[in-house]
């Protein structure tokens, strides 16, 4: 008996399912790390610190990212793709959770914790995600999945500042919607990674709805651009 070419894959979706959603899953929480960003001069007024306190939170994240790439890079051969995408997904709400309570109790404590667990998340997902889009990738496209990879990292990282600015811009409780958002993501990404990992099928409708959702508030996020540098250069003169 012939084998279709789904039954010898042992694969229950299409190929190119799993890798769309492996890109995607990639950009978002590539976003999610990035989301503080254009917020550090509202907790900066809000709590009093320093440029230099600043300049610490962001050298936080470049040693969470730099203990990550040490102590999970050889690990995704070990235990598998999908168990360090969870993890990273993990850490970056586990990080949003801290920049809630951060922002909320006026703790510099928590912002560090929520920015050496945004580093963390970063770091393997640089690492392992951009792996596990090329290992995804149809043949048609496996001449492009490093370019995939690629321009998932750097567009989750470049929009996630553009939303986060766009939401503390234009809605209220800058420090608490963006963040909010973030753990709604990761909920939601949790479950992508089990899709295109495990059945490679598309998400129910419930699934659909919540990834579209996602999907508009990048773009909307994207498209305000203009519009926010235009604010943030008036407000300063």
């Amino acid at each position: 008996m012939i084998l279709s070419k789904r039954e010898s894959s042992g694969r229950t979706g299409p190929p190119r399912i799993a890798f769309l959603l492996a890109a995607y899953a990639f950009a978002a929480t590539m976003l999610g790390t990035t989301l503080p960003t254009p917020l550090y001069p509202i907790y900066q007024a809000q709590m009093g610190f320093s440029q230099l306190l600043v300049t610490v939170i962001f050298a936080a994240y470049a040693a969470g990212v730099i203990c990550a790439l040490i102590l999970f890079g050889g690990l995704s051969d070990q235990l598998g793709r999908k168990r360090l995408l969870l993890a990273g997904i993990a850490f970056s709400a586990i990080s949003a959770v801290a920049f809630l309570v951060g922002g909320g109790l006026s703790s510099l404590a928590a912002l560090l914790i929520g920015r050496v667990l945004s580093g963390l998340s970063a770091g393997i997902f640089t690492g392992t995600a951009t792996v596990a889009v090329v290992e995804l990738a149809p043949s048609e496209y496996k001449n492009r999945a490093t370019l995939a990879a690629t321009a998932a990292n750097i567009g989750g990282l470049g929009l996630g500042p553009v939303l986060a600015g766009a939401l503390a811009q234009y809605l209220p409780l800058p420090l608490l919607i963006p963040f909010a958002f973030a753990i709604l993501l990761s909920m939601l990404l949790i479950q992508l990674v089990r899709w295109m990992h495990v059945h490679l099928r598309i998400p129910s409708p419930i699934g659909a709805a919540l990834v579209l959702i996602s999907i508009i508030a990048m773009i909307i996020g994207s498209s305000r651009l203009d519009r926010l540098s235009t604010a943030l250069s008036t407000s300063s003169s």
